[in-house]
């Protein structure tokens, strides 16, 4: 692994600010997998396009200006946190166990593989 991803992955962020990433992640994880119906297995995001779609149509069918905007604006929050996770990614220290033997086997590493400089 490279030494720049490497250094990424150690990164330590301040604990408020860790919380406020792990919202954002969550959003785009799966509520349960464990449960059987579907509805569960649905990411967080899904449901607030969802309610922005109907809050969209019910403005638009009274008739209200700014009907779009409940959506437009979840259109373009999307797009923003898949950059932000692009430039800066999930930290090793951020990461629930599960979702590092995810990252060991996403990577080819070891199960005792641990991040060193």
């Amino acid at each position: 692994m490279e030494k720049s991803k490497i250094e990424n992955l150690l990164r330590v962020h301040p604990k408020g600010y860790k919380k406020i990433r792990r919202v954002l992640f969550n959003l785009y994880r799966p509520i349960s997998i464990e449960k059987k119906l579907f509805l569960f297995k649905l990411h967080p995001i899904t449901y607030i396009m969802l309610i922005a779609f109907i809050t969209s149509f019910i403005l638009y069918s009274v008739g209200n200006e700014n009907w779009a905007l409940p959506f437009i604006i979840c259109w373009v929050f999307i797009p923003i946190t898949w950059i932000y996770f692009k430039i800066d990614p999930q930290t090793w220290d951020e990461m629930y166990d599960y979702e590092k033997d995810i990252f060991k086997g996403l990577n080819n590493k070891q199960k005792d593989w641990e991040p060193n400089l």
